[in-house]
């Protein structure tokens, strides 16, 4: 989450406060905006999920609800699979259909689309709050 807290008072620092509550708004929209860029697409859910939402007067989130989100970014250990309601595992391998009690997975790597995203963003960022 990003966020700034400001005390700015007095007659004529109102409209300074206007001007950077709409510069700091282009803040999330841009993370938003690169992390969508940088987001790997198999079916486009994981890049359609992300989203910028204002949650307080100076603080806003950029995230998604994808439960898989984290794996993708911070990649997998090796693990085993195990049925969750049945009895075995289904899967094709070559064109044949093959039933296991379990599978050793090898883990996958990481492929951090978030950070590369906040990464691309930094000089965009940089003008606004230089505005």
């Amino acid at each position: 989450m990003i966020g700034i807290d400001s005390k700015v008072t007095g007659p004529s620092m109102g409209n300074i406060t206007d001007k950077l509550k709409r510069e700091f708004k282009k803040i999330p929209l841009i993370l938003e905006k690169n992390i969508k860029i940088q987001a790997p697409v198999d079916t486009g859910l994981l890049r359609s999920s992300i989203y910028s939402q204002q949650t307080g007067e100076w603080s806003y989130t950029v995230g998604t609800n994808i439960e898989y989100a984290p794996h993708i970014e911070y990649g997998t250990a090796p693990h085993v699979i195990t049925p969750r309601n049945g009895k075995a595992l289904k899967f094709d391998v070559g064109g044949q259909t093959v039933f296991s009690k379990r599978v050793n997975h090898p883990g996958t790597e990481a492929n951090p689309f978030f950070e590369r995203g906040i990464d691309i963003s930094r000089v965009e960022i940089k003008g606004v709050l230089k505005t």
